[in-house]
C-alpha cells in the first residue's frame, strides 16, 4: 500500500490499519522524523523531493547521519523513485540526481536498505535497472 498523506494523524490512522507492505512518501523534516521512528512502515521513498533550498556549499537531500542511525534501526528501506527522475528536465533533473546520489551514499555508509522503483507509473524495467545499477555504483 502506497501512503502518499502528508497530516501526521490521518498518517498514523492509514498505517495502523494497513495490511501487508507499507510505503510511505517523505514529506517535511518533522514528518520525516515521525516516519522514520515506525517500525510499522517498510519502504519510505522521494526523501529529496520535498527538501529546502540548498546552501551554497552543502546540498540538502533531506537524509542525514540520523535519520540514517533510526531508518537501520527501524528496519526501514529508504527507496528512490525513477518515474521522479524522468519527469524533470535539464537543470533541475541533474539536481534531484545529486541529491539522490547523496542519499545513497548515506545508505551505503550506514547500511540502510534501499529500493529502486518507479512509484505510481510505468517504465520499463530495463531502465529502472540501468537506473539502479547507475546510482549505487559509487
Amino acid at each position: 500500500m502506497i501512503i502518499k498523506e502528508k497530516n501526521s494523524k490521518e498518517l498514523r490512522k492509514l498505517i495502523n490499519s494497513s495490511k501487508g507492505k507499507v510505503i510511505v512518501e517523505a514529506g517535511n523534516e518533522k514528518l520525516n522524523n515521525f516516519l522514520v521512528a515506525n517500525n510499522k512502515i517498510d519502504v519510505i521513498f522521494n526523501f529529496e523531493k520535498f527538501t529546502n533550498r540548498d546552501y551554497f556549499n552543502m546540498r540538502q537531500s533531506g537524509l542525514n547521519h540520523v535519520m540514517c542511525n533510526a531508518l537501520k534501526k527501524n528496519g526501514i528501506a529508504v527507496g528512490f523513485d525513477f518515474g521522479a527522475v524522468l519527469n524533470k528536465e535539464g537543470f533541475e533533473r541533474s539536481k534531484l540526481l545529486g541529491k539522490m546520489e547523496q542519499n545513497v551514499r548515506f545508505c551505503k555508509k550506514y547500511k540502510v536498505k534501499m529500493v529502486f522503483d518507479n512509484f505510481g507509473g510505468s517504465v520499463d524495467q530495463v531502465l529502472l535497472d540501468a537506473f539502479s545499477r547507475v546510482l549505487s555504483e559509487n
